[in-house]
């Protein structure tokens, strides 16, 4: 018997609540939550017991390698006072994509919040595909013509230079 409900996000996405306080989102089967990544891109659980310690890991593990950074699997973001990276300072993220500088595109991407502060650490999400099938036709094939090289320093887990262009 399903456990859970779908409510639709604003301008996409999902939210899946479970019904049953305390229920594990390993109970919710991998097939079905990759239906609902295919289907809505971005998919936010809600009211599932906490993932604690290797438990968030060995979830993700199902839908493919889980990525080993210098930090190990799992970034625990706090704010850090005199921080160097953005990242863990209190001022906003600019508009970035994980796995950037990976070499390759990660499938999924996890995030797991065991605290959210009163407010802030919001996270905004794009969905390209919609930009992409929603933009006017001329609009799509001046962004063909765009070459984007980009460079940061690598002060944690990240950085050095990505060339982005279209692939015909």
């Amino acid at each position: 018997m399903k456990k859970w409900t779908n409510d639709q996000l604003e301008p996409f996405g999902i939210i899946v609540r479970s019904e049953v306080e305390g229920s594990q989102l390993r109970d919710v089967p991998s097939a079905e939550i990759q239906r609902v990544i295919a289907e809505n891109r971005v998919v936010v659980f809600r009211g599932f017991a906490l993932l604690c310690g290797e438990e968030f890991p060995e979830f993700c593990s199902q839908f493919g390698e889980v990525l080993e950074f210098d930090f190990g699997v799992v970034n625990e973001l706090q704010r850090v006072p005199d921080a160097k990276n953005y990242l863990y300072a209190a001022a906003d993220v600019p508009f970035h994509w994980d796995g950037a500088f990976i070499g390759r595109v990660p499938k999924f991407i996890f995030f797991h919040c065991d605290y959210a502060p009163e407010s802030g650490g919001e996270t905004v999400f794009t969905d390209t595909t919609v930009v992409l099938r929603t933009a006017p036709p001329e609009l799509v094939d001046k962004w063909r013509g765009i070459e984007i090289t980009y460079t940061t320093e690598k002060v944690v887990h990240y950085g050095g230079g990505i060339f982005v262009a279209h692939d015909s």
